[in-house]
């Protein structure tokens, strides 16, 4: 509130997703005086940082999404404030400032008092000049870097106010995919598609592409060996790009195409590659077992994985759970929590069959046996999730053992904008007092997957992970229909 209590300012979510400054407007006396209190005041929309009241409590100031400073008055609407400022400081002290926060901050924050053998005050002697003589931002951040380098430690890391380099330069322009694989086994001249990607603009009809075929141009360019694609389709992203295509019966054609970002090429690659394993489960096991990829350990995930348990797994007698490069997030305990309800009773409606009504409980209750593939990409809070796997025996565990970065972490804003990450909360195994941060979940059945498997398109993992649990796992043992105590009726 102001000063005299004139004034109040709440946040408030529109729709969960945007966000809005509104400010309440109290008549004098406060809103405990019995007198009329005026309608809350919408004052902005989206994003807002410094908000500061005027010394007599009647006017809010706040910086908008660009930088503006803008004033709030108790009544009519508000207005950006014009102004103009100087700041000078020396970069050598600022630089020595910065250090010795980052310095300080893991000093207090770090979740190992012994800073996993550093000499934490030795360190800072050793780099505290280098820091303060650095030449240029670069290189100052890489002098914190070299700090933390030393805790050995995961989930940390100092991220600058500003980019080192910005589409100014042309740096972060994005590069346009078509959505083909190319053939690296090719050498002649242009560009021979090895596959064309499932739902990428080269499998649309109006720019159909096909494998075997060569693009000799791209926007009038001719390719040769020495050709990098990437260049010619920077910055083409949504953009109409003209190819020279000499299809497989020799023939050549123009096709017109709007490349997409990478990004979106990599999603439906994921896609492509988790429908491939679901088809190779089904078929491995005719059927019997169902098979869920958890991407990460975030909400979107954790719904899919849920729906997945009712769509794919409903009436299978195993589940196989992949976590392989799964980057890791919060919600391990959400899913342990499917996989372990408690069976206290089942439910048996009119002519109907023993089962347990979904709707009572929390989330979905998956109690069939289960299995997990994990490799060394699977990192964070899917490493704690695996390791929990193992603990309550829930199954086999599958592949090679996890990364070894499992450290809750936080983060901290330095003086000159920076962020550096806290990592505050390690995590240790309940039967052992093991600390999960360097090491990593061990699978029950260790299976290597090698380049030459991926090159092949073979994945050894999956595959035994299918036989193993089909030799170990049976249908379900249901009640009978009708229970024994209803026999006389």
């Amino acid at each position: 509130a102001g000063a005299d209590g004139h004034l109040s300012v709440v946040y408030t979510q529109s729709g969960g997703e945007t966000a809005e400054l509104t400010l309440l407007d109290f008549l004098d006396g406060g809103a405990g005086s019995g007198e009329k209190i005026t309608p809350p005041r919408k004052i902005a929309t989206g994003d807002t940082t410094q908000e500061q009241w005027s010394s007599d409590g009647k006017t809010l100031f706040y910086l908008s999404t660009t930088g503006a400073i803008n004033a709030a008055p108790a009544t009519g609407e508000p207005k950006s404030v014009p102004y103009r400022a100087r700041l000078s400081y020396s970069r050598s002290a600022m630089q020595a400032t910065v250090f010795q926060e980052a310095w300080e901050t893991l000093r207090d924050e770090f979740y190992d008092p012994k800073f996993h053998g550093a000499n934490w005050n030795t360190l800072r002697e050793k780099y505290a000049p280098m820091a303060a003589a650095a030449s240029d931002p670069q290189d100052f951040y890489q002098v914190i870097d070299l700090l933390m380098g030393h805790l050995n430690s995961s989930h940390i890391g100092i991220t600058p106010a500003q980019p080192f380099y910005s589409a100014v330069n042309g740096a972060t322009l994005p590069t346009g995919a078509l959505g083909v694989v190319w053939d690296e086994t090719y050498s002649g001249d242009g560009l021979k598609i090895g596959r064309v990607i499932k739902d990428t603009p080269a499998s649309q009809a109006i720019s159909k592409l096909n494998a075997g075929e060569i693009v000799t141009a791209i926007n009038g360019v001719r390719i040769t060996g020495d050709t990098d694609p990437d260049v010619l389709l920077a910055d083409t992203v949504g953009e109409r790009v003209y190819l020279d295509v000499t299809g497989t019966d020799a023939k050549t054609r123009e096709v017109i195409i709007e490349p997409v970002s990478y990004g979106a090429v990599r999603t439906l690659l994921y896609e492509e590659w988790v429908d491939n394993n679901r088809r190779r489960v089904a078929e491995m096991s005719v059927g019997k077992l169902a098979y869920l990829h958890i991407q990460g350990m975030n909400k979107l995930s954790q719904d899919r994985f849920e729906q997945g348990l009712y769509a794919e797994a409903h009436g299978k007698n195993a589940l196989l759970i992949d976590v392989r490069d799964n980057g890791g997030g919060s919600t391990a305990d959400y899913l342990l929590t499917m996989l372990s309800i408690p069976r206290h009773a089942y439910t048996i409606g009119r002519d109907g069959e023993p089962g347990y009504p979904q709707d009572r409980l929390p989330l979905y209750s998956w109690y069939k046996p289960a299995g997990l593939l994990i490799n060394q990409n699977s990192y964070s809070n899917a490493e704690i999730f695996a390791h929990a796997f193992r603990a309550i025996n829930r199954g086999d565990v599958f592949g090679v053992p996890t990364f070894g970065a499992v450290i809750s972490t936080g983060a901290r804003r330095l003086l000159d904008g920076s962020t550096i990450r806290t990592p505050g909360r390690g995590w240790y195994t309940v039967k052992s007092g093991v600390n999960e941060e360097h090491t990593g979940a061990e699978p029950t059945m260790p299976i290597a997957l090698s380049p030459a498997d991926e090159l092949a398109g073979t994945d050894p993992q999956l595959s035994e992970a299918v036989k193993t649990m089909l030799k170990a796992s049976k249908p379900a043992v249901l009640p009978a229909a009708k229970p024994a105590r209803y026999a006389e009726y």
